[in-house]
């Protein structure tokens, strides 16, 4: 959704979804897009110290990507942005 909304605005796009089981251990998925360039690992972390009703509404889904994933990249190919998220497989 972020995506639709933040890279594209109003104009259509689209988004590429891999998910590969890298090995036994670990989940991979990659968002692609040909969006406007956003690297989540350079974007300000929202203060979360601050009441709720004196932050802004949204922000939290980059805090939630960084703290629920064992490791994060992103680059940008050409036009596209590639963001990889990894996460450990629980068994």
């Amino acid at each position: 959704m972020n995506i639709c909304h933040h890279a594209y605005g109003d104009a259509p796009g689209e988004v590429e979804l891999r998910c590969v089981q890298a090995d036994p251990e670990h989940l991979l998925v990659e968002f692609i897009d040909s969006g406007k360039p956003f690297n989540i690992l350079t974007s300000p972390i929202p203060e979360l110290a601050v009441e709720v009703d004196e932050r802004q509404v949204g922000g939290l889904g980059i805090p939630l990507i960084r703290a629920m994933m064992d490791k994060v990249t992103y680059r940008r190919e050409g036009d596209r942005n590639v963001l990889r998220v990894t996460a450990q497989l629980v068994r």
